[in-house]
């Protein structure tokens, strides 16, 4: 090649390559500011859309072959939003966007992910705070509860709010939160869906006593006590908390729900082992899984009839959300794994997980719908924990039991 030819060549390349970096830099410029920009040499890791091509096959809860899928594009749908561990996140709006906050679980940093611009991400926290393994988010992310085990590997619980950014260096580096800490020896602790109370559980003795207070442990008011100490709670809505003893397949389990204002409690259903349980946001209703021969069958008992209905998919209460009364989401695993009566012990402990697909149950009909495999679309296994719709209901997130990671389903509306 004559020399000119090579150089110019060469000169070519250097234009395009130099006009491409240019027009990146001024996109992120333009649209997304400073404190972006910083972060723009980690966007390409934490933003993963899956597949370029249509599903062959779709997959039946038993793991055979059924009708081929259709052929719109599953990847536009799901996306995996963070790779590293989260410790928590929620669903938020600010202005029209909706925000999904989250919480690392190796730095304790607080970030934002503005869905309509997916690749990039805010940090909104700077403070520090390595270990931590659960956060829960309140009053539309602008507090935050977050355990964490300290230098003794005690377990600690702290109460902080996020203050907003009120100057450039905040914007580009993130705040400082404080707050203060909750008791030492809370064994299991719930926040309410509106964010404003807390229930935790406390050992004393050989009892377990249970609390309901605002996030901060002020407003205390015992509402429980029991000489049983191994209960794991959640909120049906404002007002009524569902207490499940802890499930194992070598133990009968029971549900009950707890009335936060009067301490009214009520046993619901119980007696079958590996019991785990979702109570509907109108407490007539509760999604069970229980112990069996291979991974347990889900099924709805109506709390008024006593009537329970099997639904025909196998995977376990705790991979699904009661979103609203009358729909839930759940994880359902591809392929039914290997028949053993220990369930749900084997998947709690890590021994056994899955690979799944999103599912959508309506429980007065009770008809499912498989929404999207979400495991084939991806190209590896998710097994699907924590799901939650945000209010609009146009997003649904997860985190993959596997590695933590955080991702984001389009709901068609």
């Amino acid at each position: 090649m004559p020399r000119k030819t090579f150089t110019l060549l060469v000169l070519i390349f250097i234009l395009i390559g130099t006009a491409m970096v240019g027009g990146y830099l001024y996109f992120f410029t333009g649209v997304f500011g400073e404190r972006e920009r910083n972060e723009a040499t980690k966007i390409l890791d934490d933003f993963l859309p899956f597949g370029q091509q249509p599903l062959e096959t779709g997959r039946s809860p038993g793991g055979q072959p059924s009708e081929p899928a259709e052929s719109p594009l599953f990847s536009s749908k799901l996306l995996k939003l963070v790779q590293n561990p989260v410790a928590g996140f929620t669903p938020t709006t600010l202005g029209s966007s909706t925000v999904v906050r989250y919480m690392e679980k190796e730095t304790g940093h607080i970030f934002d992910i503005d869905m309509s611009i997916p690749a990039a991400k805010s940090r909104i926290t700077n403070t520090t705070i390595p270990r931590v393994y659960q956060s829960l988010f309140g009053q539309n992310g602008q507090s935050v509860i977050l355990r964490y085990l300290n230098d003794d590997s005690l377990v600690e619980t702290y109460y902080a709010k996020i203050p907003l950014a009120s100057s450039t260096e905040d914007f580009r580096n993130g705040v400082e939160i404080k707050g203060s800490f909750l008791s030492k020896s809370i064994n299991d602790l719930s926040l309410s869906p509106s964010g404003t109370k807390i229930f935790t559980l406390i050992k004393f003795g050989k009892s377990a006593i249970g609390t309901v207070s605002s996030p901060d442990g002020t407003k205390k008011s015992q509402i429980f006590d029991s000489p049983f100490t191994e209960w794991l709670s959640s909120w049906a809505n404002d007002k009524i908390i569902m207490l499940v003893t802890k499930p194992s397949y070598a133990a009968p389990g029971y549900i009950y729900t707890l009335d936060s204002a009067s301490g009214n409690f009520q046993k619901i259903y119980g007696g079958t082992k590996g019991l785990t349980a979702i109570l509907s946001p109108d407490e007539k209703k509760i999604l069970i899984s229980e112990s069996g021969d291979g991974l347990p069958q889900i099924k709805i008992y109506d709390i008024s009839s006593g009537r329970l209905s099997a639904l025909g998919l196998r995977t376990i209460a705790d991979k699904c959300n009661w979103v609203t009364s009358a729909k839930i989401y759940c994880a359902v695993p591809d392929e039914n794994p290997e028949s053993s009566t220990r369930y749900p012990d084997l998947w709690y402990q890590g021994v056994v997980s899955f690979k799944d697909s999103l599912w959508e149950i309506d429980p007065e009909t009770l008809s499912t719908y498989q929404i999207l495999p979400i495991s084939q679309v991806a190209r590896e296994d998710l097994d699907a924990i924590n799901l939650f719709q945000n209010k609009s209901g146009e997003y649904l997130f997860f985190v993959n039991k596997k590695d933590s990671s955080l991702w984001s389903i389009k709901l068609e509306r």
